[in-house]
């Protein structure tokens, strides 16, 4: 849903989700610019039928297996029947490692703990959000790629805070590295939200401390 004639969303009812708590914690918690109520981080509200809370879930005369797959976003689960397994973008595939350097993430460790997942299921094939079925070579190569992006992103986090910064300086080092150049809104604040999950992540792991000095909240290698 768009933002029309200064018109509010509702942040929906227990039967429709709240799509747009999306743009509002990508803003910090603040209303969202307009750039953020867009379709592509502004969705519709869809009718929710139920909510699943077990291992299984039926529909119609299948049953399903859920595999928690958090990490790209809170909450995020595959299903998976007679050894396939829909994945969404617990995989990014290589096509999109390389269109976006720094893939949208919410939580770095318990991502990383979605591909040990995947892993450990051995699918004999696996439906990712974005690109082509991956059989077991495939989904081998995928998740060895994704450790690879990770580990870069991280090794560059840690270089930019050879000197105290802020999260948003660490991004401009980050993406500099990288050849990239944020032209737009949008691209910027899932950048930043990657940022921060990796810095969250280092603090966790004693990698990393923090700081508030001077009116900002400062980053450094420990």
């Amino acid at each position: 849903m768009v933002l029309r004639s200064g018109l509010r969303p509702s942040f929906g009812s227990r039967n429709s989700g709240a799509p747009y708590l999306e743009p509002i914690y990508l803003s910090g918690g603040a209303e969202p610019l307009p750039e953020l109520t867009e379709p592509f981080t502004l969705a519709k509200p869809v009718a929710i039928a139920s909510r699943i809370t077990e291992k299984t879930f039926r529909y119609r005369d299948f049953e399903l297996g859920v595999l928690p797959l958090p990490g790209h976003s809170p909450g995020m689960v595959g299903y998976e029947m007679d050894g396939i397994l829909v994945a969404g973008d617990a995989v990014i595939t290589a096509e999109f490692r390389a269109k976006y350097p720094i893939p949208y993430l919410t939580d770095l460790g318990k991502y990383r703990a979605s591909l040990t997942a995947i892993e450990g299921k051995a699918p004999l094939l696996v439906i990712p959000g974005h690109g082509f079925l991956l059989d077991p070579d495939k989904l081998r190569a995928e998740l060895a790629g994704n450790r690879e992006c990770l580990d870069g992103l991280e090794r560059l986090v840690l270089e930019a805070l050879s000197e105290p910064m802020t999260n948003q300086e660490v991004l401009a080092r980050v993406a500099t590295a990288l050849g990239l150049e944020m032209k737009t809104v949008v691209h910027f604040v899932l950048d930043l939200t990657t940022v921060n999950a990796i810095l969250t992540d280092l603090a966790r792991r004693g990698l990393a401390v923090y700081r508030v000095e001077g009116n900002k909240l400062l980053w450094g290698r420990k």
